[in-house]
């Protein structure tokens, strides 16, 4: 994800999180920082806000466009999808 985002080492990020999801943005003045390897932790702190403990799996999201990367739960994921899709016309071919 971070190479599509081409954030090397050193690259800073600052987080925002949501009550469901953590958005993580390119910074310059940002308190996170893309680690030598090429990792980017997250402090728990800011996944517990998001609802997302250490036994959650997430989605990660990348938006290269924006220069941003997304961090959420496969539920909520699946939410807006059912949501979505239940908005959608529907179509009836009984041939």
């Amino acid at each position: 994800m971070l190479a599509a985002l081409a954030w090397k080492p050193g690259r800073r990020v600052e987080l925002r999180v949501g009550a469901d999801a953590v958005l993580i943005g390119s910074c310059t003045a940002g308190r996170q920082v893309v680690g030598g390897r090429g990792e980017l932790t997250l402090p728990a702190s800011a996944r517990l806000l998001a609802g997302l403990d250490t036994q959650t799996r997430v989605v990660l999201i990348a938006l290269p466009t924006q220069d941003l990367l997304l961090e959420q739960s496969p539920a909520l994921i699946a939410h807006l999808l059912i949501e979505h899709y239940g908005r959608q016309p529907e179509t009836c071919d009984d041939g």
